[in-house]
């Protein structure tokens, strides 16, 4: 059997227009409010110019100033198609903001070297015809041509390769096909349309460069339909149909000769079209549920993020109406033993005031009672204030306003307000600082509150020897250890000595008038520092190490 080749290319020249003719009615009547639809409308015009063009060059063997005149025409308008292949990828990956110097520079040589093809013989000289079919005589500015083409190949696979290689694989899949495509153009081109004809002298395949066209824009429809890329999406089916039904008419017709081979083959053709027809249907239907299910996905997602988004507000409400029930308990717990022990004593003193009950004491005795009702009253007045600092604390109210101080000077200030205390008490304190301590970041009355404290409980938890200070430098922190000889503390009340409402049992009775709040407050104000503070005791009776770690300052 012998292969009528320009039957062939007639027929494949058919399809690739029929099949273009459909894309485009398809997209334009679908779709053409997108940039990139309307880039690919575009691309099909060029590509029909292109092909159309290239074929009658061929067929005009009998008239070469037309077969030039047409080639002129494809020829120009393949630079332009290149161009617009760059903007419809560049587009695909959403990243034309990004590239807009080299959209720029590929819009200008594609512009320039389409013209230079179209209005001067630079890039096409003459073309001849012989046995083996269109000769191309090339004129001097055709490697222009190629480096421009080039060129804007290379600008159009970079954004695309680059945005292939960082993306996840299921939106890769989206692309893929038409890298696939492009490849495959590209490889066509470049083989049948300039390797061949430029170094082999061999023109009779520059139509495989040509028709490679269709491979890119079938595997561009079938990305754009199958992953939604241009939002259609029963194209590719349609497409299908299309071609296999051009190609059952184009073998009826042509291909057939007998009367009866030809009515049996129309029967399978009409019975495809009525099963192509159901199966557009079910392809539509089924594109329906998709989105129906989608639809009703996202608002079962969107229900769900509200009930956990209800349920964290929930769980907020519950923690902190047991914070607030916790308060209360701790409250009811201050009032009823911390707070009534020197309210009691207060009204009881007093009312033996009033009833004239101190008239008949000695001056000395008199003086004892009024010492109780003041320090009843200072007790009264340290647990409210450590109350209120709690509470300030807990609420995050309190206002820090950190600021380079020196830790030294403010401990030397603490020593002088409380050395009265230890001179009273005939203990000794002592301060030692290292000279290479710097200044730490701190909230100056905050902190000297925490030394203040420290210091304080030092004193009045030792009976005998006193208080050692020392300051010096640990990495990162200022480093201050308050050691003292006093009461100690047990292993088991260390471990809650930080606590709320929580004082040592030697501590309660070294001490009743402690609130139990004092570490509790040093400890959080420490810890809006960001720094550290620990309490270290071998035992009751072996005296107490409180170690305070501080920022130092980067000024």
């Amino acid at each position: 059997m012998i292969v009528d080749f320009f039957l062939v290319h007639k027929v494949l020249i058919f399809l690739i227009n029929v099949i273009s003719v459909y894309l485009f009615c398809i997209i334009y009547f679908n779709n053409t409010k997108s940039n990139i639809s309307r880039i690919f409308i575009v691309m099909i015009v060029l590509m029909l110019f292109w092909v159309d063009f290239a074929f009658l060059a061929r067929v005009t063997s009998d008239q070469s100033s037309l077969s030039m005149f047409f080639l002129k025409i494809a020829w120009f308008v393949t630079p332009i198609f290149f161009l617009s292949l760059y903007f419809f990828t560049i587009y695909l990956i959403k990243e034309s903001h990004k590239y807009r110097f080299l959209s720029v520079a590929v819009f200008l040589a594609g512009t320039i070297i389409s013209i230079l093809t179209g209005l001067t013989s630079l890039i096409l000289n003459n073309v001849r015809h012989n046995v083996n079919g269109l000769e191309i005589i090339y004129g001097q500015g055709m490697f222009l041509f190629l480096i421009s083409i080039f060129f804007i190949i290379c600008s159009t696979l970079y954004p695309l390769i680059k945005k292939y290689s960082r993306i996840s694989a299921k939106k890769k899949i989206k692309i893929g096909y038409f890298l696939i495509g492009i490849f495959i153009f590209y490889f066509a081109n470049i083989v049948f349309n300039i390797i061949f004809p430029l170094f082999f002298n061999v023109f009779h395949l520059y139509y495989f460069g040509d028709y490679s066209i269709i491979i890119l824009l079938i595997f561009t429809t079938y990305a754009i339909t199958k992953h939604e890329l241009m939002g259609i999406k029963t194209l590719i089916t349609q497409t299908l149909i299309v071609i296999i039904s051009i190609i059952l008419l184009v073998d009826v017709f042509l291909l057939s000769d007998d009367i009866v081979i030809q009515l049996s083959k129309v029967g399978v053709l009409v019975t495809f079209l009525y099963f192509s027809r159901e199966l557009i249907k079910s392809v539509k239907k089924e594109k329906e549920i998709v989105k129906e299910l989608k639809s009703a996905y996202r608002k079962i997602n969107h229900y769900i993020k509200r009930l956990e988004k209800g349920n964290k507000n929930l769980e907020k409400s519950n923690q902190r109406f047991k914070e607030l029930l916790e308060m209360k308990n701790e409250f009811l717990h201050i009032t009823s033993h911390q707070l009534r022990t020197p309210l009691t004593a207060i009204r009881g003193m007093l009312s033996m005031w009033y009833k004239g009950d101190f008239e008949n004491l000695p001056e000395k005795e008199k003086k004892k009672m009024i010492k109780r009702i003041l320090v009843s009253a200072d007790r009264l007045n340290n647990i409210t204030n450590d109350m209120l600092d709690t509470m300030e604390l807990e609420g995050m109210s309190l206002k820090f306003k950190f600021k380079s101080v020196s830790i030294a000077r403010i401990i030397k200030e603490t020593i002088d307000t409380l050395k009265p205390n230890f001179d009273k008490k005939n203990i000794y304190i002592k301060l030692k600082i290292n000279t290479k301590v710097s200044d730490a970041e701190v909230e100056p009355n905050y902190i000297r509150q925490v030394f203040m404290n420290i210091i304080d409980n030092a004193c009045k938890y030792t009976k005998k020897g006193g208080v050692s200070i020392n300051i010096e430098k640990d990495d990162k922190y200022i480093k201050v250890i308050v050691k003292d000889t006093g009461a100690g503390i047990s292993k088991v009340d260390q471990i809650k000595i930080f606590d709320k409402f929580t004082r040592g049992e030697n501590a309660i009775s070294e001490n009743a008038s402690g609130s139990g709040l004092g570490l509790f407050i040093a400890k959080r104000i420490i810890k809006e520092h960001k720094g550290k503070i620990k309490m270290e005791s071998e035992g009751i009776g072996k005296g107490s190490t409180v170690k305070i770690y501080l920022r130092i300052s980067n000024n």
